[in-house]
Order: structure tokens, then sequence, then C-alpha cells
């Protein structure tokens, strides 16, 4: 499934602020090619903690349910500061009712080796790449490929390196 052109709001925790969204879209006529997108974290699924831009881990899979029925997208956006968490959290979230097929995974995290991204597809999600995670607990701001002190350009090019991939970069589309 390719989508081109589309829209995201992020950070819908309720049905009733789904269905305001949907609302509106049929209203101002906009275009189908919206992508709502569910926060969750290896907390919020196996601690059940939440915030305010979260949904209940419970009500995640009825909420991708609706979606799908308003004719919208879903995208779960998944953060964890433990990529071996990656695949069984995935696992969890498909068992609350979340139909994979048709349904996008953004990684909001460090970035994770291409055989686990391989194993979230071959799941049946499409990816979404997000690198730029701000970086809050810099003083000057700004956004760096994840959090916290002494993250830097060498940093992260030894760790693309140490994934183990010898000889040619892939690209994107070597995913796809």
């Amino acid at each position: 499934m390719v989508l081109g052109s589309f829209a995201s709001i992020s950070g819908v925790s309720s049905s009733e602020e789904l269905s305001g969204i949907n609302k509106i879209a049929l209203e101002e006529g906009k275009g189908r090619n919206i992508v709502i997108g569910y926060q969750v974290s290896n907390k919020s699924i196996n601690q059940g903690t939440r915030n305010a831009r979260q949904p209940l881990f419970a009500e995640l899979g009825e909420l991708d349910k609706r979606t799908r029925g308003y004719g919208l997208f879903t995208a779960v956006h998944y953060y964890t500061k433990d990529p071996e968490t990656t695949l069984p959290d995935l696992e969890k979230v498909v068992a609350s009712g979340v139909r994979p097929h048709g349904a996008f995974v953004q990684f909001n995290t460090l970035p994770l080796p291409v055989e686990t991204l391989r194993k979230v597809r071959d799941m049946g999600f499409q990816v979404i790449f997000k690198v730029a995670v701000s970086n809050k607990q810099s003083p000057a701001g700004g956004y760096a490929v994840w959090k916290g002190e002494g993250v830097n350009a060498e940093l992260i090019r030894k760790y693309i390196q140490n994934q183990g991939r010898k000889g040619e970069q892939l690209k994107l589309f070597d995913f796809v």
C-alpha cells in the first residue's frame, strides 16, 4: 500500500477525538489520505502508563477498527529505550486488535537493526521512518537522531557501521 501524499495527525487518544477529526475532514471535503497516529511505548504497553497524547492500550484495537471504518489509516507511533522490546511489543499491539495489514508503524526511537525492520514488515506493517526526535535535554534545543547526552554525528556513524552490514549502504527503497 502506497499512499502518496497524506496528512498525519498524531497524539489522538480517544474515540471522541477520532470522531471529531473525521467530522472536520468530511465537512471540509478533504481527501481520505489521512493517517491517525496513536502513540504507544514499551511502558504504555507493559505497565499501563500513559500521557495525554496516548490512548489507553486496552482501547487501541477498537480505535484501529474505528479509524479504518472512517476510511482513514492507522499509524502506531512506537517508542522504546530498548530495541529488544520492539518485536514483542508489536506482537502485543497486534494481539490488542490492531490489524497490521494496511497499518503503519513509525519508530520514534533509536535506529533499529535491519533484521528487526524486516520482521516488522513481515508482520504486515508498513514502516514510516522518523529520525528526527526532539532533544529536549539540550539547552540549544534542535533535533538529534535520538535523545541523550553525547549524541553526535560520529556516534551515529559508529552505530550504523556496527549494524553488521558490509559493502554497499542500503537505501530506504530496499525495505518496500
